[in-house]
């Protein structure tokens, strides 16, 4: 019984274990993407929920995102795709908005990623989240195009710069 108690008492005064959801396009879904080299430095528990081609226009979340177990933080890393398709202003505000919402409306600590450069997906997304309170990180300080197979593919090099940018960006 005393084994039991003490059991019981280490296990409460462990921490949780966090949980991160990343939601993103192909830059997130590599094999040696920013996720991976993310969960390595932290410990985290992080789930991906990438695809290669996927555009904010396109992408329905999950209705049952809430029930995932230890996840409290999700970085969004979407708008790529957009971007390289000239998908209309009032497309990418609005499907974001109704994404930020859904996942602030949850309870997730959300945070928005935006690629290098000024394009109209950024000024969307940094709207939207500023306006919800969201935090942002901007990639433009470190990304380099000469470390990406395509100026938008990251190789393990930046990708793991990305990681630890975004890992030092995020609130505690």
């Amino acid at each position: 019984m005393k084994k039991l108690i003490i059991l019981a008492l280490v296990t409460m005064a462990m921490p949780a274990m966090s949980g991160v959801l990343v939601i993103g396009d192909s830059i997130s879904a590599q094999v040696d993407s920013w996720p991976a080299y993310y969960r390595e430095y932290t410990g985290d528990n992080v789930m991906v929920m990438a695809q290669n081609g996927r555009t904010i226009r396109d992408f329905t979340l999950p209705n049952d995102l809430a029930a995932m177990p230890n996840v409290d933080k999700v970085i969004y890393f979407l708008g790529t795709n957009d971007r390289l398709a000239g998908i209309p202003q009032p497309t990418i505000a609005a499907r974001s908005l109704t994404h930020l919402r859904f996942l602030k409306d949850r309870g997730f600590s959300v945070t928005v990623v935006l690629m290098p450069g000024d394009s109209v997906v950024n000024k969307v997304l940094r709207a939207k989240a500023k306006g919800l309170r969201m935090e942002i990180i901007d990639l433009s300080p470190i990304w380099d195009n000469r470390l990406t197979s395509d100026t938008i593919h990251p190789l393990p090099e930046l990708s793991r710069t990305i990681a630890d940018y975004i890992m030092t960006s995020l609130p505690p």
